[in-house]
């Protein structure tokens, strides 16, 4: 909903008198910072972990520590390759 309202005053006021550049970097701050406060928000209602010091990797989290490592080298990979295709042009 708060997006929806800055993305509409965005447009119909900022970028006519702005430029869609300058505009959205004036739209960014606001947006960040309700979604900062959304997401503590959302965070404590419902009793999410929100300290890091409780939140030590241990041995017991290894598979997911490893299928971390699996999903970036995958995206890695297509990158590349995605990149490599696009260099055939």
């Amino acid at each position: 909903m708060i997006g929806f309202a800055l993305g509409t005053i965005r447009v119909l006021l900022l970028v006519p008198c702005l430029g869609e550049t300058a505009a959205v970097s004036l739209e960014a701050p606001f947006m960040l910072a309700a979604s900062w406060n959304l997401s503590r928000w959302s965070a404590k209602r419902h009793d999410v972990l929100t300290d890091t010091a409780d939140a030590c990797i241990d041995a017991s989290d290894s598979p997911q520590i490893a299928t971390g490592y699996v999903t970036h080298l995958a995206f890695y990979l297509s990158k590349v390759s995605l990149q490599s295709f696009r260099s055939l042009d």
